[in-house]
C-alpha cells in the first residue's frame, strides 16, 4: 500500500514521506527510518487526563528505545559509516 505513495514522492521530487504512526517494524523493513513524532492529548476528565499523561510518559521511553534500536541496525546508518 506504500508503493503508490513512494512512486508519487519520487515522481514529484519530494524529499520525504511520512508513512503514518504505528507499525514501525514493517515500515522499517520497507526502508523507512524511525523518527520521533509529536501528538497532543487532552481530556475534560481530570482522572482520565492523569492516566493519559502517565501512559504517554511510559510510552515515550519505549518508543525512544525502539527508535534507538532500529537506528543502530539501519541500512542507511551502516552505509554512512562505510
Amino acid at each position: 500500500c506504500y508503493y503508490k505513495s513512494i512512486e508519487y514522492v519520487i515522481e514529484h521530487g519530494l524529499k520525504s514521506m511520512e508513512p503514518g504512526a504505528g507499525g514501525g517494524d514493517f515500515k522499517f523493513m520497507r526502508g523507512f527510518e524511525p523518527v520521533e513524532i509529536y501528538s497532543a492529548h487532552w481530556s475534560v476528565n481530570p482522572s482520565l487526563d492523569r492516566y493519559i499523561k502517565a501512559f504517554c510518559m511510559q510510552e515515550s521511553v519505549q518508543i525512544q528505545n525502539a527508535i534507538d534500536s532500529l537506528t543502530q541496525v539501519s541500512a542507511i546508518r551502516q552505509k554512512a559509516q562505510q
